[in-house]
């Protein structure tokens, strides 16, 4: 879904500054839209953020003992996904972190890793760039792969056998229709939901359950329906992660300011 990054940075930035004020450091928030992640700073035991850009001095250089940088979907388009409004979603086979004594990326040290090999398209998850351990915790699925049923005016189908679990909150995201949460009673709570929506089965009395439904009534047959859904996507949380190992970087700070930031999402800095 999309976020106003804007208000996050805004929001971020009071708090903040006055955290970095009481803690002796500084940060600077750049213009509304420049930097696209937040950063968490852990320093000196201490820790800064969220803000949308970390700004810190230091008297040495020091290595870093971590730098994580989180993942998120990346869906295109504004409003609500629907048939008539669909938003594409992409992951990413790599990443880029800076470092550097202004803002500005042209100045600034960059740490790239590239994951095709290893984990292909990534979806969600974490890479520690200092370590080189790289968790993803979602996946995509094409929905016209899965086998859907038709039944009380609502389509059915079941998920990979990786999908999300009971441990843990329950999220997706598809390309088409707009997630309305959980469902206990599976297809009964599907009808009182909005059309062109999609919900998954959420009931702990039946644990291995990992069902899909979708409401639109544009269609009445399951065969017509999958159809329709090829090349459309759904992004689902996985029931356990996966984790790789990538090479592992040195990253070491600068001497006086350091401007730490990523081109894939929130940050967060161990020293």
């Amino acid at each position: 879904a999309n976020i106003n990054k804007n208000i996050i940075m805004q929001a971020g930035a009071a708090v903040a500054n006055a955290t970095n004020k009481a803690a002796g450091l500084s940060a600077s928030t750049p213009e509304p839209g420049s930097i696209i992640s937040a950063i968490q700073l852990v320093h000196g035991g201490r820790t800064i953020g969220p803000d949308a850009l970390a700004h810190f001095t230091e008297s040495v250089r020091n290595k870093l003992l971590s730098l994580i940088v989180n993942m998120e979907p990346i869906q295109s388009g504004t409003g609500e996904p629907s048939p008539d409004n669909v938003r594409p979603i992409s992951g990413r086979t790599g990443l880029s972190v800076y470092v550097g004594p202004t803002q500005d990326s042209d100045g600034a040290t960059t740490y790239s890793v590239d994951w095709t090999s290893e984990a292909g398209t990534v979806y969600g998850g974490t890479l520690d760039v200092v370590t080189g351990v790289l968790t993803v915790d979602k996946a995509m699925v094409d929905l016209g792969t899965l086998t859907w049923s038709y039944a009380n005016s609502i389509f059915v189908a079941t998920l990979p056998s990786d999908s999300y679990n009971y441990a843990s909150s329950v999220n997706a995201l598809s390309d088409c229709y707009a997630f309305v949460g959980t469902v206990q009673n599976g297809t009964f709570d599907m009808q009182g939901k909005a059309d062109c929506s999609f919900a998954l089965y959420y009931n702990t009395n039946y644990p291995t359950s990992r069902v899909a439904y979708v409401k639109n009534t544009a269609y009445t047959d399951a065969a017509t329906f999958k159809t329709a859904m090829d090349g459309h996507q759904l992004v689902y949380e996985l029931a356990t992660p996966l984790t790789y190992q990538l090479t592992a970087q040195d990253i070491i700070t600068l001497v006086g300011d350091n401007y730490i930031w990523s081109d894939s999402g929130d940050v967060i800095i161990t020293e």
